[in-house]
């Protein structure tokens, strides 16, 4: 997915501490792609992303949303949002998805 990459290099760049809000998940890149699609219609914080990674310790492809300079204006994105999958929707740092969900070597 060329989103995928330009992801990746966005990641590599960011400041650690910026947030982003995990709208899903899914198992391989066709699932997200349809999650993707589904979700940019919806009034979602832009931009989408998608991330492949670890999602609580599972290889996944993360849908992404959003950037935001600090805690208080991420939590209140998420708040926003339709209440749909509303337990499955997290925040996420920079800094933390460089750590805990790219997977190492």
């Amino acid at each position: 997915m060329t989103l995928a990459r330009q992801t990746g290099r966005w990641l590599a760049q960011a400041a650690p501490e910026t947030f982003v809000i995990q709208l899903a998940s899914a198992k391989d890149a066709a699932e997200a792609a349809v999650l993707l699609q589904a979700l940019s219609t919806l009034s979602t914080p832009k931009p989408l992303r998608v991330l492949y990674g670890l999602s609580q310790g599972r290889a996944a492809w993360m849908i992404l949303a959003g950037e935001f300079p600090g805690r208080n204006e991420a939590m209140a994105a998420l708040q926003r949002l339709p209440e749909q999958n509303s337990g499955s929707r997290f925040l996420l740092t920079v800094g933390e998805m460089r750590t805990v969900v790219l997977p190492s070597g």
